[in-house]
Order: C-alpha cells, then sequence, then structure tokens
C-alpha cells in the first residue's frame, strides 16, 4: 500500500527518470558480470569501462533526484514562512532585545501597539520618550485589569503565581504605568491611550509601525524571557495578531478605559 501511494505521488516525468536511472543501474551490472569484463583484455577492459560508466550515471541520477527534493522541501518551508512573515526569532525579549525595539520606535511615525501584563521595563526604560512616540505616532497601551474577572480572584494574580512574582506585584505594575501616563492619558487623548483588558491573557504584542514582536506565556517564567517572534506586516500571522489586538481594544467586553477615580490624583 505505501509503494502504491509513493507512486501515484510521482509525476510520470519523474517516474520516467527514476526508471531510466533504475534501468542504467541494472544494465550496468549486468555488463559488469558478462564473460567478456575480463580486466587483463582490451575487450574486457572496454566492457567493464562501459558498465562502470552507466552505473555510476545511474547512481548519480538518484543522488541528483534526492538533492532536488530536499531542495524543493526547504524551498517550501521557506515559502511558509516568508508567507507567514516571519522575520526573526529571538529566544528573549523585553531588556535582552531592547536595541531592536529602540532602532524601530526611533523611526516610529504611525502606530505604536501594545499589549502586555503591567509593562514595567517598558514604563522605566521609555516613559521619557511616551510624549515623543505620541508626537510622532498613535500610541495604544494594553495592560492587565488588576481587578478582573472579581477583585479577590484576578488573572494578575494568578500570572504572579505562574511567575513566581509575590502576589500583587503586576497589578501593583499596571496602576504605576497608569500613574505616570496620567498627564499623557489627559491632555493627549486619541494620541496616547491605555485600556484595561478583561480577558484571559494569552501573548505579548509590541507593534511598531508595520513590524511586529509577539511572543507567547509560559508557566514558571517572567514573560520577558520568553521566546518572541519578529514579523513583517504583510504575513498572516501578523495580520491575525493585529486582528487579536484590535478585536481586544475595540470591544467593552474584552477591554474598559482607565477610571476616572484613577486619573484624579494628577489634579
Amino acid at each position: 500500500m505505501l509503494h502504491r501511494r509513493a507512486r501515484h505521488q510521482l509525476s510520470p516525468s519523474t517516474r520516467t527518470y527514476i526508471l531510466c536511472h533504475l534501468l542504467m543501474l541494472t544494465v550496468g551490472f549486468a555488463v559488469c558480470m558478462t564473460p567478456w569484463a575480463v580486466p587483463n583484455t582490451i575487450i574486457g577492459i572496454v566492457v567493464l569501462a562501459v558498465g562502470g560508466s552507466l552505473i555510476a550515471a545511474g547512481i548519480a541520477g538518484h543522488v541528483l533526484y534526492l538533492h532536488v527534493k530536499w531542495s524543493q522541501k526547504e524551498e517550501g518551508r521557506l515559502e511558509e514562512i516568508r508567507r507567514a512573515g516571519i522575520e526573526h526569532v529571538f529566544e528573549k525579549r523585553s531588556v535582552a532585545m531592547r536595541s531592536e525595539y529602540d532602532s524601530r520606535l526611533e523611526r516610529a511615525s504611525e502606530s505604536i501597539d501594545i499589549l502586555g501584563f503591567g509593562l514595567r521595563h517598558l514604563r522605566e526604560d521609555h516613559l521619557v520618550h511616551f510624549s515623543d512616540w505620541a508626537d510622532r505616532a498613535k500610541v495604544r497601551i494594553l495592560v492587565i485589569d488588576p481587578d478582573s474577572p472579581t477583585s479577590d480572584k484576578t488573572y494578575a494574580n494568578q500570572r504572579d503565581l505562574e511567575e513566581r512574582n509575590e502576589e500583587g506585584q503586576i497589578s501593583q505594575d499596571v496602576r504605576a504605568m497608569v500613574s505616570a501616563c496620567q498627564d499623557l492619558l489627559v491632555n493627549r487623548s486619541g494620541r496616547f491611550e491605555i485600556r484595561l483588558y478583561t480577558c484571559l491573557p494569552s501573548v505579548n504584542i509590541f507593534r511598531i509601525d508595520d513590524e511586529v514582536f509577539w511572543g507567547p506565556y509560559f508557566v514558571g517564567g517572567v514573560s520577558r524571557n520568553m521566546p518572541t517572534f519578529l514579523l513583517d506586516g504583510g504575513g498572516f500571522v501578523s495580520e491575525a495578531i493585529m486582528e487579536h489586538f484590535d478585536q481586544i481594544w475595540k470591544d467593552p467586553r474584552l477591554s474598559r478605559g482607565i477610571p476616572r477615580e484613577w486619573l484624579k490624583r494628577s489634579d
């Protein structure tokens, strides 16, 4: 059955190619086994040379066929990677690849979209740049709602447990982010916005214009140490990632604005 399935997967021209080189091998061995194949005579030497050439041609043909098939398989894999839009894979994100973010943030001109938990390292590293970002691009930040789904059992505290943090660390980071950005949230509304997402956290997203950094969340390690993929804007993966972000941002069932009482401290 396996032989029949493999045969049906081959095109007629491929089957002809393989059969021809099998025939060369068979004829070559047959010639070398004839009574005339005697090394000590001129005829024998010629017969052995012909047989050896046929064997070599048959072997070379099969090696070439396997090489072409392997190359086509690898090219197919590369094409899938290109179609997905994957440009690079990093072992870790955040501090470990800060230069990758910085070089792109310096020339951002359209959109900066970020989804994470408390984004403490973003605040510590880039708070002084937020205003400049808002001058050049529309900035949207999604951080986890520290009170969702209920105040006594939150996703933020659950993630603290999964990252082996002290309980309440992510919630403190969220509130610190909002507090640090109060002037921007009040005075640059529409250019700099933060929303609290209330859905289950699944991926980290950092979009800068037409490129997207994203990575998963795993149990047992902090998010900044997770692998991260860099995607260009034309691939189907980046489109799915940004559709995910936009749906969370727009759907009031999945995110909410900053409560008014959180901003009163700016008065």
